[in-house]
């Protein structure tokens, strides 16, 4: 019955994107995109001879934790090709140039039909899902074939549906995956208590991915001649809920602070909006700064240079957490600087642990973040000391990609 629904389900599914397509900008990426991916992957079969490693990632976020695994197995074995796909927009748009891969597309729809054509093109001999994008007709069908299906950085909590009595359909489903890499000790134990044991904790990948970051940061000139050795707050992948929260605080802030903030989005409207919660502090965007302007603020107005600007901080505010969800703070954590964030930010367990060791603070008002933000700045004891627990965080939790990096070679070893 469960598989039925589930059926049906995709089915449904895929009709809501096709009707959405004709006005949904999002949606229409997603149903044009899954059309062609066909003549992508079939041009890729007519023209490839090489041994395929097929990753899976459902988003951006995702990917930055595939990223280091890809990049690994690119390096260790050049001859191979990386087939990777996804299976939103925000992802594939983003990095549908990416160089370590030798095929990028969408994922067509789960569906019988879809994989067994899939898998006849493509004829991987490893297939990787990251973190929890799991797809019963895909994953049924590289079984079927003798292809080893893993997955990699997962976490699983017990609310997750795979924990409910009626899902035997899903526990089956991620059940015959040959191996599953885990974040955590408690995703372990829970699979582990409904007869899941091929599994290893290994942690999160993207520890590795924003320590590689950090090592190779850029240095940029405008950033350093705006804060030029002031002390600095950088606001990360804000939004305005956010700003509604803790600009206030900083529009009145009376002490030497220069503040970056790099908006979620960068659309003209919404470089507007950011502007318009500062009156008192004067504003310019990173396209127009010169070496002689007066500014208290420093707006991003282009993508790509966030996990560098948080060298030039002392303290970071990570946006997201008062909307949808939080962004990244393992990206300033590792330059040992505190982190800031909202209220909504117990989906993501490095959020959670960084909290409990106290390198990281949430806010749920403008009260709070005006009484965090004041001590950090004033007591350097205490923000040096966040600091560093915040760093080490990063620093002892490294070593996943290079664990699953040991099986991947392994298994090609063995079946080559």
């Amino acid at each position: 019955m469960a598989k039925i629904l589930y059926y049906l389900g995709l089915k449904l599914y895929g009709f809501a994107i096709w009707l959405a397509s004709f006005f949904i900008e999002k949606a229409k990426l997603t149903y044009t995109g899954r059309q062609e991916s066909w003549g992508v992957l079939e041009n890729f079969s007519k023209t490839n001879s090489r041994t395929v490693i097929w990753f899976h990632c459902a988003s951006l976020g995702e990917f930055e934790q595939g990223r280091p695994v890809i990049e690994a197995c690119k390096q260790r074995f050049p001859e191979i090709a990386i087939a990777l796909t996804f299976f939103s927009p925000s992802g594939y748009e983003i990095r549908k140039k990416y160089q370590h891969a030798d095929l990028i597309t969408y994922l067509p729809g789960d569906s019988p039909k879809n994989a067994h054509k899939f898998y006849e093109l493509l004829q991987p001999k490893m297939a990787i899902f990251v973190k929890y994008e799991f797809w019963h007709y895909y994953i049924a069908t590289m079984k079927k074939n003798g292809v080893n299906t893993i997955c990699i950085s997962s976490i699983f909590i017990p609310e997750n549906s795979i924990f409910k009595p009626e899902s035997s359909f899903f526990r089956k489903m991620v059940g015959s995956l040959n191996h599953l890499f885990l974040q955590d000790n408690q995703s372990k134990k829970l699979l582990e208590d409904i007869g899941i044991e091929q599994t290893t904790v290994s942690g999160d990948t993207r520890f590795d991915r924003v320590k590689e970051i950090e090592s190779k940061k850029k240095k940029i000139e405008i950033a350093e001649q705006f804060t030029h050795n002031a002390f600095c707050l950088v606001i990360g992948s804000c939004w305005p809920h956010d700003l509604e929260v803790i600009a206030p605080t900083l529009e009145h802030f009376s002490k030497p602070l220069k503040i970056i903030i790099a908006p979620h989005e960068i659309a003209e409207l919404s470089l507007k909006k950011i502007e318009s919660f500062f009156t008192r502090k004067k504003t310019i965007r990173f396209s127009v700064f010169n070496s002689n302007a007066q500014a208290d603020i420093l707006i991003i107005d282009n993508i790509g240079m966030l996990s560098s600007l948080y060298q030039y901080a002392n303290i970071a505010y990570i946006g997201g957490a008062f909307g949808k969800g939080l962004h990244n703070t393992l990206e300033a954590a590792v330059y040992g600087i505190p982190v800031v964030f909202g209220e909504n930010y117990r989906k993501f367990k490095e959020a959670i642990d960084l909290v409990a060791l106290k390198a990281a603070f949430s806010v749920k008002s403008e009260a709070d973040f005006t009484e965090i933000f004041h001590k950090l700045y004033d007591e350097k004891a205490l923000r040096e000391d966040a600091g560093k627990k915040a760093s080490n965080f990063v620093n002892n939790k490294t070593g996943a990609t290079q664990q699953i990096l040991d099986y991947i070679v392994k298994y090609l070893q063995i079946n080559a």
